[in-house]
């Protein structure tokens, strides 16, 4: 859907298949065309990564479906980083001897004449069970650095305990990848990632090892060397943050959902937070 500065809907438009089909995140060309990325499950009923082109009037031009059948993928984020390239971020099943593990996945895609002409490099991290990248950019060092999580195997009880981490590697996928975990002894995962005016990256995500109980919204200042500092905030119930941006005053803005405020049940989360803090 496209609206005007008035919010007035000026198209509208559905694409997919009689399957589930979804979208997780766009971005927006220098032409004005939109990327978009999500998971298909057409047409085999399996999860594929969706990397879909359309025009500023909402038609469609191209689309791309990564994934073979019985491999589960999905791409979380895009961001386009030159008029011909664009990086996406997500998770790819493997089928390791009958083990199934899950990678974080990188991919970069050159779009040509409306069309997505294929990928020129692939970044993946699988060391442990599950890794998941949910947010890329591109730093003012030309670097790339995504946020997610990663989880080592399920212990006895099969109770899996992520941590957030922060994978920086070249622009030139595939690249050496340099990691930072943050996290305690319970289940930290981390959905967004900004890099601020002062070249310190922040990430957003949620926290059950600190905070007031339940899940609790976990920010996170880092140099990438070095963290900053950490916060959380919430109450006795879930709270988790999904998107954090910078303001121009230089303070962050996190925005996801609270259980433990407002009307009842997952209510929309906005808060305000000082950058020096």
């Amino acid at each position: 859907m496209q609206t005007d500065s008035d919010l007035d809907r000026e198209w509208s438009a559905t694409y997919g298949s009689s399957e589930d089909d979804w979208c997780n995140d766009m971005d927006v060309q220098s032409d004005g065309d939109f990327v978009l990325v999500g998971q298909s499950f057409a047409p085999d009923d399996e999860g594929h990564g969706l990397l879909m082109m359309i025009d500023d009037d909402g038609d469609s031009l191209s689309a791309v479906y990564d994934g073979v059948i019985y491999r589960e993928h999905t791409y979380n984020s895009v961001s386009v980083y030159t008029s011909d390239s664009m990086i996406v971020a997500g998770i790819r099943l493997r089928d390791i001897g009958g083990v199934h593990p899950y990678e974080a996945r990188l991919r970069k895609y050159t779009p040509a004449g409306g069309a997505v002409s294929g990928t020129i490099g692939d970044y993946r991290y699988s060391d442990n069970y599950y890794n998941e990248f949910n947010s890329v950019i591109l730093t003012s060092s030309n670097y790339f650095v995504a946020a997610g999580y990663t989880t080592e195997d399920p212990n006895a009880k099969g109770i899996e305990l992520p941590d957030v981490f922060l994978v920086k590697t070249t622009r030139d996928l595939p690249g050496t990848g340099t990691m930072r975990v943050y996290g305690g002894n319970l289940a930290d995962k981390g959905h967004s990632v900004i890099q601020d005016q002062g070249g310190d990256y922040v990430i957003a995500g949620y926290t059950t090892s600190y905070g007031a109980g339940g899940k609790d919204i976990y920010l996170i200042k880092t140099t990438f060397s070095d963290t900053i500092w950490t916060r959380t905030f919430g109450g006795s119930s879930d709270d988790e943050a999904f998107e954090v941006i910078e303001t121009n005053t230089g303070n962050y803005v996190v925005a996801g959902y609270t259980e433990s405020y407002g009307a009842g049940g997952k209510d929309f989360y906005i808060l305000e937070v000082n950058a020096s803090t």
